[in-house]
């Protein structure tokens, strides 16, 4: 976890530098996009204005609201309809069909400046190892328990420093916080990745952070199988140069 910090404190101090925007889980309307509204027929101007209320809330809506919503069955209507607000909405906001959790959300750009406010050098180091941990993991859970055992011989990261700093990032929108029973009917913490935790990390910030940490270069194939990532989509659905637009750094 030492070197984790030290690695991404170094990558953070760059931040200010780069003309790079950070990606979270809110969205309002911009007038960059009042001439394409017009593009949208009513059905599809009432399920934007569901999906950017929704996400203001990091909920979203299900796909079969949505297909209701348009009045329509086929579930290739899905991918029509995003790949037609997301032409209209251009740089503004990205809308994204988040399949493990069956939600439609807006995600939009923040400055760096709100980056660096509300997260310091530490809140950025544990989300990228919970980003690990959650794209690495078969279920995507993330258990206190489980952190708290892989920091706690950190100096860094006390039992509630730990918690404090996991509720920051859940108030930010990163990680959802879930509860299940433990042993004598105990209470205890789970964590999942939210949309914007998965999309926060670009390529080229992953692939320096493995650079950095493993002192030598590596390729995009190395940072994919590393975080466990997807290859990118060839064909339909959201491409790698989509995706681009999508991160925190």
């Amino acid at each position: 976890m030492s070197e984790l910090l030290e690695t991404t404190e170094n990558i953070a101090g760059d931040r200010a530098k780069s003309g790079t925007a950070a990606m979270a889980e809110q969205a309002s309307p911009s007038a960059e996009c009042d001439a394409g509204w017009l593009m949208l027929n009513k059905r599809e101007q009432q399920a934007l204005c569901e999906i950017l209320i929704s996400s203001k809330s990091f909920t979203g809506i299900s796909k079969q609201r949505l297909l209701r919503i348009l009045r329509k069955r086929d579930p290739e209507h899905l991918g029509m309809f995003l790949r037609k607000v997301n032409q209209v909405l251009g740089d503004a906001l990205r809308v994204i069909y988040d399949e493990e959790a069956d939600r439609c959300l807006a995600l939009t750009r923040a400055s760096a400046d709100w980056v660096q406010e509300m997260l310091d050098d530490h809140h950025l180091a544990l989300l990228l190892f919970c980003f690990y941990l959650g794209m690495t993991s078969r279920t995507g859970n993330i258990t206190f328990d489980e952190l708290h055992q892989h920091l706690q011989r950190s100096s860094l990261y006390a039992e509630r420093k730990l918690l404090a700093a996991l509720d920051h990032l859940v108030k930010c929108g990163f990680l959802r916080q879930e509860e299940y029973g433990g042993e004598n009917e105990e209470k205890k913490r789970l964590y999942r990745l939210t949309t914007a935790a998965k999309h926060a990390f670009p390529p080229r910030y992953l692939m320096r952070v493995l650079s950095e940490t493993q002192g030598g270069e590596v390729t995009l194939e190395q940072v994919r199988d590393f975080f466990a990532l997807d290859r990118p989509e060839q064909s339909g659905g959201e491409t790698a140069g989509d995706t681009r637009e999508i991160r925190l750094f």
